[in-house]
């Protein structure tokens, strides 16, 4: 889950004012639920004033998925309602967040090849003084750091209902989040939708859904979880430089190409262990 923001028409009401505070810019946000193992759009709303990404998260909580989710989804409510929902998650928590240790865990060779740093159980416990005290999570949960080669000073820290899959597979998951943030770089920068057009929540959301459509045509004709490859792909066909008819052929044959070379470096790791 996650969200990213767009820039609307001015006179767009119900729309967030611009992060930059001009009254001829306001923003609308884009809440995206991206499937992890097809890498598709599962939901998706338009908000805007006063609806808080957790809050909009709350609204459609299913039981048995695992979400992943960045700091914006800090919500002492929204965690609360994933485990009352019998759903799982991994939340990359604030240095700020208060998680109070009751057992460490020990580190195998995988976790620490992962960057694994630390691995404890306990509890969220926010500040005394906070409001969101009242509400605060009681089950037991899960503190993993992660070392971070794009900032050593500050490793993700990742908070987890999943207490038995190995450390370093919570770590691949929350990598696994990148995707999300494809998609939306794809719908800026390729899809044209860094300004939006129309005036009413209606017509963004019809806008962006006909984007959904088009990757998920993709997916049915090639039965493929889509990649970098076919959004660029897409971007050719949003710039009208060829129809989908054209593009799915080089598609398959690249998709066909990539596989035959993932199959070559998995037999050739295998060789390597055996020897």
């Amino acid at each position: 889950m996650d969200g990213s923001f767009f820039a609307a028409a001015a006179t767009v009401t119900w729309a967030l004012r611009g992060r930059s505070g001009s009254r001829e810019h306001s923003d609308v946000r884009l809440d995206l639920r991206l499937c992890g193992s097809t890498l598709l759009p599962a939901r998706l709303s338009v908000s805007g004033r006063g609806e808080s990404e957790p809050q909009q998260a709350r609204q459609a909580i299913e039981p048995g998925v695992i979400y992943i989710i960045d700091r914006g989804f800090e919500d002492f409510r929204y965690v609360q309602g994933l485990l009352d929902g019998n759903a799982d998650f991994v939340l990359r928590g604030k240095q700020t967040l208060n998680f109070k240790v009751r057992e460490h865990s020990p580190l195998d060779a995988a976790d620490r090849e992962a960057g694994v740093i630390s691995d404890r159980l306990g509890q969220l416990s926010g500040s005394p003084h906070a409001r969101a005290a009242l509400v605060l999570p009681r089950q037991t949960l899960r503190e993993i750091v992660v070392f971070d080669p794009q900032n050593p000073e500050k490793p993700i820290r990742l908070i987890t209902s999943l207490l038995d899959l190995p450390a370093h597979i919570i770590a691949m998951l929350y990598r696994w989040r990148w995707q999300i943030e494809l998609f939306f770089r794809w719908l800026k920068v390729h899809a044209h939708f860094r300004h939006l057009i129309s005036r009413s929540r209606n017509g963004m959301t019809l806008g962006f859904y006909v984007a959904v459509i088009a990757v998920l045509l993709i997916y049915l004709r090639t039965g493929r979880p889509m990649s970098k490859y076919a959004y660029n792909l897409l971007t050719l066909v949003a710039a009208g430089w060829g129809d989908v008819a054209d593009m799915l052929p080089i598609l398959e044959r690249r998709e066909k190409e990539s596989q035959r070379e993932r199959e070559r470096q998995a037999a050739k790791r295998a060789a390597k262990k055996s020897v």
